[in-house]
């Protein structure tokens, strides 16, 4: 009888402590830590007054961030984005294994399934709208809705249809992304 109480204590605690080392992480974690990074380029982007990219390599599993300056995308100055043994890389961020992402719909890039995909945040800090679904081993997905009015993230465990975005019209397209029409614009 002893015996058994110990090995069910001992399972109990192998229970509560393997999870914590990150051994099996799934869907939910990752979420929270795309989440984090986004929340973190909502209050970097109004400090540095320039807008921030969130890269995602639907891919490779892999997302980063990257300012946008006059000159083009720079890999910031800040330790928390740039790789820490390459100081002019960034800092790639890899999903756990057995998630990834199955689509990301954004304003400009519209929806995709694979290569490379952005997520703008403006130098008020707000984001653009994008819907990013993820799923893992157990097919398990999660879709992370970014507000641009608010900048909240909702997120929902249902596959949604990508919401409608309103297409951007030629007069209002410099004023969101002034890189991309010959730099900044003076009123």
């Amino acid at each position: 009888m002893e015996i058994i109480l110990v090995l069910g204590l001992l399972a109990l605690l192998f229970g509560i402590v393997v999870p914590r080392f990150g051994w099996f992480e799934n869907a939910a974690s990752a979420s929270r830590k795309l989440i984090s990074i986004v929340q973190t380029l909502r209050t970097t982007a109004p400090l540095s007054q320039q807008p921030w990219r969130l890269y995602l390599d639907l891919d490779q599993g892999q997302y980063w961030a990257m300012v946008v300056t006059p000159d083009g995308e720079q890999v910031p100055h800040d330790a928390r984005f740039q790789d820490p043994e390459i100081l002019t890389m960034p800092r790639r961020h890899q999903l756990p294994s057995g998630v990834r992402f199955e689509r990301v719909t954004t304003v400009v890039q519209g929806q995709r399934q694979s290569g490379q995909v952005y997520l703008q945040v403006s130098p008020s800090g707000l984001p653009e709208r994008a819907l990013v679904v993820l799923s893992d081993a157990d097919n398990s997905l999660l879709a992370l809705h970014v507000s641009p009015l608010t900048g909240l993230i909702r997120v929902s465990d249902e596959e949604l249809e990508p919401p409608r975005m309103p297409p951007l019209t030629e007069q209002v397209r410099p004023f969101l992304f002034p890189e991309t029409y010959g730099g900044g614009i003076s009123l």
